[in-house]
């Protein structure tokens, strides 16, 4: 029921994988202001797919220059985004982004 949700044929953002199997945030404010999403899914190209998902930030940022997004694949079906929050990547859009992927998305 969640329009949010990537396990359905079709979403409201036109981002459904029906690959996935999960995602997990990690933040440690101790180490700085780096957060990293880990990003579960049987997708063949899922370093594409996250790329080109709402999971990228860059249609939010005001400036797609130098964006402090990383990805990595660290095992088959398993990709890290990684985000250094403030500056061009500001708190409040990587929050509304963040809340989306995880079911609470907020409408305006």
């Amino acid at each position: 029921m969640d329009p949010f949700s990537p396990f359905v044929e079709r979403n409201i953002l036109g981002t459904a994988d029906r690959q996935a199997r999960g995602i997990a945030f990690s933040f440690d404010p101790r180490m700085g202001n780096g957060v990293t999403i880990t990003y579960f899914s049987g997708t063949r190209d899922i370093l594409g797919f996250l790329k080109h998902t709402l999971l990228s930030i860059g249609d939010l940022a005001d400036s797609k220059e130098d964006l402090p997004i990383s990805y990595r694949q660290v095992a088959p079906g398993v990709a890290e985004i990684k985000y250094e929050l403030g500056g061009v990547l500001p708190v409040d859009v990587f929050l509304v982004v963040t809340m989306s992927c995880f079911g609470h998305g907020v409408f305006f």
